[in-house]
């Protein structure tokens, strides 16, 4: 039977052994039937946006991918059982060992936050999404810096909210000044204090990671695979990448909310404007 020593960080007490040999066992039955969940299966309804790969599946696909890796990096680390399989068990091989199953195991949360926060663009990728999440959601529910099972769920919930309202009911018709006059709406209380032109004023913080991701989009993956192995080489460690994948993500969700709130006050703003249109006070410039 496979030994594990290294089980994931949690953020409740050490599990034992065979705890941690079952909890590998469960994630290689997991991934099985998620493989075969995906062989044969008949594609599954989508939304009218299918000019774009949905980005919820790439998700999907790079955690799956991570968590295998994670579960090989176990072995690795496991020094009973490189012992067993006949490989070097020497201090150092075991130092490089553990550092290796370190970066695994982020590298695996961090695939899974990706899951949680990827917003699906299509029914199908929701879908899929859900899954996944039901799958694996045990698994990586305790396990330290993962989301928590709340936040996972309040994801799933806006996710569905907005691929709803995403889709045009039968009958719909562009926003009018007429029909848009009597909606009503109310304040957004966000629960913190207005901020002042200097306090946004700090969202410069974010232009490095769009400059970062201006340049990397630009590269095809030969490039950045030179790109990636450059800086492990100059450096001789995996974590400057790992902060440079947190980097970017920050500066996703920072822009993600940024939009949604331009989004929703363009709306507010085309609404009260209408409002003002078609006020019989109104006057014509």
């Amino acid at each position: 039977m496979t030994k594990l020593n290294n089980a994931r960080p949690q953020a409740q007490p050490a599990a034992s052994h065979a705890d941690q040999r079952d909890r590998a066992a469960r994630l290689r039955d997991t991934a099985g039937r998620f493989t075969k969940s995906q062989d044969g299966a008949s594609p599954a309804p989508v939304s009218d946006r299918q000019d774009a790969p949905d980005p919820a599946l790439a998700a999907i696909q790079t955690h799956v991918a991570a968590s295998a890796a994670f579960l090989e990096a176990c072995n690795l680390a496991d020094e009973a059982w490189r012992r067993e399989q006949g490989l070097d068990t020497s201090e150092e091989a075991m130092a490089s060992a553990r550092a290796g199953w370190e970066a695994a195991n982020h590298a695996e949360v961090m695939a899974w936050h990706a899951v949680a926060e990827t917003r699906p663009t299509t029914f199908a990728g929701f879908a899929a999404k859900v899954r996944h999440l039901q799958k694996w959601g045990i698994e990586n529910d305790a396990a330290e810096g993962a989301p928590s099972l709340e936040s996972v769920l309040e994801a799933v919930a806006a996710d569905a909210e907005r691929l709803i309202q995403s889709q045009p009911s039968p009958g719909d018709r562009p926003a009018t000044v007429e029909g848009s006059a009597p909606i009503d709406f109310k304040a957004n209380d966000p629960g913190v204090p207005l901020r002042s032109a200097e306090e946004w004023a700090g969202i410069s913080q974010h232009a490095l990671g769009l400059c970062v991701a201006d340049r990397l989009l630009r590269m095809e993956k030969p490039e950045m695979v030179s790109f990636v192995e450059g800086i492990v080489s100059e450096t001789g460690k995996i974590e400057p990448l790992l902060d440079l994948m947190g980097l970017v993500r920050d500066t996703r969700e920072a822009m993600e909310a940024l939009a949604d709130m331009a989004r929703a006050t363009e709306a507010r703003l085309f609404i009260a404007t209408s409002a003002v249109i078609v006020s019989p006070t109104s006057t014509e410039a």
